[in-house]
């Protein structure tokens, strides 16, 4: 399989929809900004200064709106502005908060130029062991990222749901972290975001709701000694 994966595959069909005049470098442009913001997400949620600055740098270089209309201006004003704020942000909050930043302002020119990816939601597998677990979660971020750059509310209810349904019990931390309280401080937080998710409707809070889980990723990540 590509390293896109079956989830953008899904984003890359749908984006394929974009520009008229200078489709064929505005799509391979659009597909590389979705992987830079791919990257920041990876970034965000193991704390990764130094890789999110890379994605950043990546970001910059493509611009998939460059034969569209003056109307995009703003949006991509706003975008270009949120992937600076990356350069230099500091993991675990920081960081967190500005890679969902971006996924923020992609989303609001998806919805204004009434384009955007759409992605299959599916469903999580039933987690047993830690390893399980992670694929869980890793699961309900990128369905509640992919919420953002789509606009879908089932997407990020499905997101949220994931993270209440399928808590961890601390005792998957026992000899794997060196404090278990501060994992179950996490684990309780995690499970509150998940609670909190679906009564945020706005794409600006929910932009401040993912990086808050984001940031709690990274803080359980480096608790664990996982970079």
């Amino acid at each position: 399989m590509s390293r896109w994966g079956l989830g953008s595959a899904a984003a890359v069909l749908a984006l394929t929809s974009l520009s008229c005049a200078s489709a064929q470098r505005g799509d391979i442009a659009m597909f590389r900004h979705f992987d830079g913001a791919r990257e920041l997400r990876t970034a965000a949620i193991f704390g990764r200064a130094d890789q999110a600055e890379a994605a950043a740098i990546e970001l910059r270089r493509e611009n998939p709106l460059a034969d569209a209309p003056p109307e995009s201006d703003p949006y991509y004003a706003a975008f270009y502005e949120s992937v600076a704020d990356v350069d230099g942000a500091q993991p675990p909050v920081d960081l967190a908060s500005a890679a969902a930043r971006v996924a923020l302002r992609c989303g609001e020119c998806h919805r204004a130029q009434g384009l955007g990816p759409r992605f299959a939601i599916g469903g999580p597998r039933e987690a047993e062991g830690l390893r399980q677990h992670m694929i869980v979660h890793s699961w309900a971020s990128s369905r509640m990222w992919e919420a953002l750059l789509g606009g879908s509310d089932r997407a990020w209810l499905a997101g949220a749901q994931a993270l209440v349904d399928q808590r961890m019990d601390i005792a998957l931390y026992e000899g794997r972290v060196s404090d278990l309280e501060e994992a179950s401080r996490l684990t309780d937080l995690m499970s509150d975001i998940g609670r909190r998710a679906p009564r945020v409707s706005g794409l600006e809070d929910r932009s401040g709701v993912l990086g808050q889980l984001w940031a709690t990723c990274a803080r359980c990540h480096e608790l664990a000694g996982v970079r």
